[in-house]
């Protein structure tokens, strides 16, 4: 373990950096509101980017950034039937650094909807149009939420081959009363007639043919069309897809399909230097480190202008906890298919080298293969097959020398919705994970091991934050295995600046790890000074190997406070653990980013 005054001294020169690259720039210090007589200034708040400082969030002052949240109010208010709402801003300057915002809100009358009558239509039912338009007699009039319906109307008639339809709405106000008028054109029907495509140089013409999922003389939907682009463009082989439907001259019921596309040479090199939470060398059930890394990747491209996608990059870091372990490192190549044996199946095959260290010198290599693939903005699903051999040196009597591999098939899946993923102040998260080791896979170990974390942050007053986690981790054994087949990365483990801080390594709080494990995290952030913060928390969990009738007595916990501050590469903390809060030998932590 490194010098603990070698580490403060690192702490204190990150905290001086940090301090160094803040510019002059002036800050709000707070937003106050007038005439808001319907809505809470806490809503309003929601709506605007010039916030109140925070612990960890301090918004720069520009009139640009004013003027835009004021639209971003009249907008709201307005949907929420103030049409006639007006907002003036005011600027008053605290001290030299910071500044108030004071806006002024003359809200006006709430319009509301009186009738809503539709006209052309025959191809849907009044009915089903009514259940798309959403809009009722004694609703708010939200002229956004009728615009947006209108074109959620257009594109139903756009399924069923309408392809010239036209929907304009008509608004009459009368004492505070909407009265709106739907006239609908639904035009001809049409069917789909030549597909041609166009730009293409090296790449095949079957690699763009073989994502459509629309052939001729079937009726036009642009529900089809919209997802063959999006296949033709995630295939990798192009930078721009655009389709492009055109009235046939000859027929004025067919609709022929214009495809043009740019290819894409993916060839390029790139470095990124971050800061995350990687898995530590006791395994993916232990907590995980943080790490400093640079990580560099080379994109030779599409291979023989087909499909076929490559990457090879690595990676390489510095740990920074209590064991500032250095040179953590790995090598990877990466492979990608959308099609496998003719089915559209996103495949994904991976093998990668790496090395840790922290209680253990660690080597992993394997294969992971990926055929289950789905990601979105918020989301993120893989599944897929494994094979590892893992290798490990150090303090410990479990060591892996044979040469036979791990193999399992993984599943896992997260989504989150934090409005600040580093330093989140509300929203949740919550991830699944579950790992098939051995059975008719092979192999001398066989087991089931689920893991699972739900995190919840909520916004207090004076600009704290509430967060809480839960993590529940079980591992089940086949009758084919016992516990001694097992290796220590297989288990569960607690302890450390990202689990119980009253311990300040897995190793200190258990050195076997277990079967089961058990976690409760609770934590208060609030603001100091500045980029100056404190927290307030309490840790609990329990390392077991059964479900018992005690699974829920004999917890280990602790609490403490820490104090945090706002480096360019994210939080650095300072906390102080007291196990069972026993005030003697408290454990002192000194980390990068939240615990969670």
């Amino acid at each position: 373990m490194r010098n603990p005054r070698n580490i403060l001294s690192g702490f204190l020169i990150l905290v001086l950096f940090s301090g160094l690259v803040c510019g002059a720039e002036q800050y709000v210090s707070s937003v106050i509101f007038k005439g808001n007589d319907s809505f809470s200034a806490r809503t309003l708040t929601k709506y605007i980017r010039l916030k109140p400082k925070g612990i960890f969030k301090q918004s720069v002052y520009s009139p640009r950034a004013l003027k835009l949240d004021v639209i971003s109010l009249r907008t709201f208010y307005q949907s929420e039937g103030f049409m006639d709402v007006a907002i003036e801003s005011e600027i008053k300057v605290s001290d030299e650094q910071f500044i108030d915002i004071y806006l002024t809100i003359s809200e006006g009358h709430r319009y509301t909807v009186n009738s809503l009558q539709i006209f052309g239509d025959h191809l849907f039912t009044k009915e089903k149009i009514l259940k798309i338009l959403d809009i009722r007699a004694g609703d708010v009039y939200n002229p956004a939420k009728l615009t947006s319906q209108i074109k959620t109307l257009e594109n139903e008639y756009l399924k069923n081959g309408k392809l010239l339809n036209s929907i304009a709405d008509e608004i009459e106000v009368q004492s505070g009363k909407v009265n709106i008028r739907i006239n609908i054109s639904e035009g001809a029907t049409y069917y789909i007639g030549d597909i041609t495509i166009s730009g293409l140089s090296r790449v095949s013409e079957k690699y763009v043919r073989r994502e459509l999922i629309v052939k001729p003389a079937e009726l036009y939907n642009i529900s089809k069309i919209e997802k063959s682009q999006r296949r033709i463009f995630s295939s990798g082989l192009f930078s721009s897809v655009e389709i492009y439907p055109v009235v046939a001259a000859e027929n004025e019921h067919l609709v022929n399909i214009n495809i043009k596309v740019r290819e894409y040479d993916a060839r390029n090199v790139q470095f990124d230097f971050g800061i995350g939470q990687e898995a530590s060398t006791l395994g993916a059930g232990a907590p995980p480190a943080t790490v400093i890394g640079v990580e560099g990747k080379w994109l030779p491209g599409a291979l023989f202008n087909t499909a076929n996608r490559i990457e090879l990059g690595g990676q390489i870091g510095v740990r920074v906890d209590q064991q500032m372990s250095f040179l953590p490192w790995n090598i990877y190549v990466n492979w990608f298919n959308p099609w496998l044996f003719g089915f559209r199946v996103p495949v994904r095959l991976k093998y990668i080298y790496e090395e840790l260290k922290d209680e253990f010198a660690l080597s992993r290599q394997g294969i992971e293969m990926s055929l289950l693939y789905k990601q979105g903005e918020s989301y993120n699903f893989v599944g897929g097959f494994k094979l590892e051999d893992i290798r490990t040196k150090g303090d410990t009597t479990v060591v892996n020398t044979s040469l036979e591999l791990d193999r399992k098939i993984n599943f896992s899946f997260f989504r989150q919705k934090l409005d600040n993923f580093i330093m989140p102040t509300s929203g949740y998260f919550y991830s699944i994970s579950l790992d098939l080791n051995g059975t008719f896979l092979g192999g001398s170990k066989h087991f089931l091991k689920f893991d699972s974390e739900i995190k919840k942050f909520y916004p207090l007053g004076n600009n704290s934050t509430f967060g809480q986690r839960i993590k529940l981790g079980y591992l089940h054994i086949f009758p084919k295995s016992t516990e001694s087949d097992l290796e220590f990365y297989d288990k569960f483990w607690l302890g450390g600046n990202t689990s119980l801080r009253g311990w300040n390594s897995p190793k200190a709080y258990n050195p076997y790890g277990a079967l089961i494990r058990l976690q409760y995290n609770a934590e208060v952030r609030f603001p100091l000074y500045k980029k100056l913060g404190a927290e307030v928390f309490f840790d609990s969990g329990k390392l077991t190997d059964s479900f018992d009738k005690d699974i829920l007595s004999n917890w280990s916990w602790d609490t403490g406070a820490g104090v945090t501050f706002l480096t360019p590469i994210g939080p650095a903390r300072i906390d102080v653990a007291y196990p069972f809060a026993k005030k003697v030998q408290p454990v002192v932590l000194l980390s990068l980013l939240f615990m969670f």
